[in-house]
């Protein structure tokens, strides 16, 4: 079996840190040595428990948070750390880190996938790593996408090695009808991106019509203080509760319910998989990238365009008002869901993997696995 390196960012509760642990769990139990490796954050204080065999290191850890604030310093403790593990493959997750890994592997003849998983067209970034985004894809051995049309708005260059494989849905829960209470729910990082704003504002809409309306985000992020005081302004304060993030991953799916999401822009919104598989009805935005992937308008759940607080609105009194509805979205939800079902979605890993390894690479044409 080979020795596989995961490089990601953080140790934190992110997406991405979610599908390396699991990859980690995945390639663990296939027999190979897998070593997972972040920049930030502690081996001991991770938010995603890592199989008992993996082997966690961060530069953090090792050389200091100080250390871990210029790129060069990244690259090389990157570089270093591969000469150490010496992996059989390197599997490296985000713009910045498959650059700067990218830039480690330099003279290596090691392996490497790469994967993007945030939308690269909107996500604020400083135009040297916009610039060398598709070329370091392009000098991968195979790239992995999480939508369609995250591989479509790539260069043709850089696409020729792609294959589109989303993040998988967690077990289902299929909740008896009883169960369906009305609470509206949201999840994500308190920032721009979230767009958690206007649901603040939908919110206050909908109560115009709906009093008994109310909403709990969980997440934290660097927009708490400006979104309390949009809640304060907007006279919210016992109708919009920020508890921060759960404590436990998952916590906050409970019994279903009504699950909004008003991102501005996705990579591949992890929280809706997860919203569907658990049974709620699902409002969201129609924003790039994920959410036409993962539900059919009118029939596993509800979109509406991005930033348009008045259309959330009426959609989350539609949801609050209609049980029949509410059920029908939910139950056809979790029929969705299992269309991206862990061990569909881990096969085709394994399938691009075993490809690099096997010194295949991947197919010239991009592959659209999605189910």
């Amino acid at each position: 079996m080979s020795r596989i390196v995961l490089v990601q960012s953080g140790l934190g509760s992110g997406g991405t840190e979610k599908i390396v642990a699991m990859l980690a769990g995945h390639f663990g139990s296939r027999g190979h040595e897998v070593v997972v490796l972040a920049i930030h954050g502690s081996p001991a204080n991770g938010y995603y428990t890592m199989p008992e065999r993996t082997v966690v290191r961060s530069m953090e850890a090792e050389e200091g948070p100080d250390a871990a604030k210029r790129t060069m310093r990244r690259v090389s403790w990157l570089r270093k750390t591969f000469q150490d593990v010496r992996p059989d493959l390197i599997v490296s997750f985000l713009t910045k880190i498959n650059i700067q890994t990218t830039a480690a592997c330099f003279g290596m003849s090691i392996p490497r996938i790469a994967s993007e998983r945030n939308n690269f067209k909107t996500q604020p970034m400083h135009w040297l790593w916009r610039l060398a985004m598709a070329p370091t894809l392009a000098m991968a051995n195979a790239v992995v996408m999480l939508t369609s049309g995250s591989m479509n708005a790539l260069p043709e260059y850089a696409r020729r090695r792609a294959r589109v494989i989303p993040n998988p849905c967690p077990p289902i829960v299929r909740h008896p009808p009883i169960s369906v209470p009305q609470r509206l729910i949201a999840v994500g990082r308190l920032c721009d991106q979230k767009g958690f704003d206007t649901l603040i504002r939908a919110v206050a809409l909908a109560r115009q019509n709906v009093p008994d309306l109310s909403l709990t985000i969980y997440g934290e992020g660097e927009k708490r203080g400006e979104l309390e005081a949009l809640r304060d302004t907007l006279e919210l304060s016992g109708a919009v509760a920020m508890p921060g993030r759960s404590v436990n991953p998952h916590d906050w799916v409970g019994e279903g319910g009504i699950f909004a999401l008003s991102s501005r822009y996705e990579g591949f919104p992890n929280v809706l998989s997860e919203a569907l598989a658990h049974g709620f009805a699902i409002a969201t935005t129609r924003c790039d990238w994920g959410p036409e992937d993962l539900i059919e308008q009118g029939r596993s759940g509800l979109m509406v365009p991005v930033d348009d607080a008045r259309a959330m609105a009426a959609t989350l009194e539609r949801l609050w008002g209609d049980e029949v509805l509410r059920l029908r979205l939910a139950q056809e939800g979790v029929n969705r869901a299992e269309l991206f079902c862990q061990n569909a979605v881990l096969s085709r890993w394994e399938d691009v993997v075993r490809d690099v390894l096997d010194g295949r690479h991947t197919h010239e044409d991009p592959v659209i696995a999605t189910g």
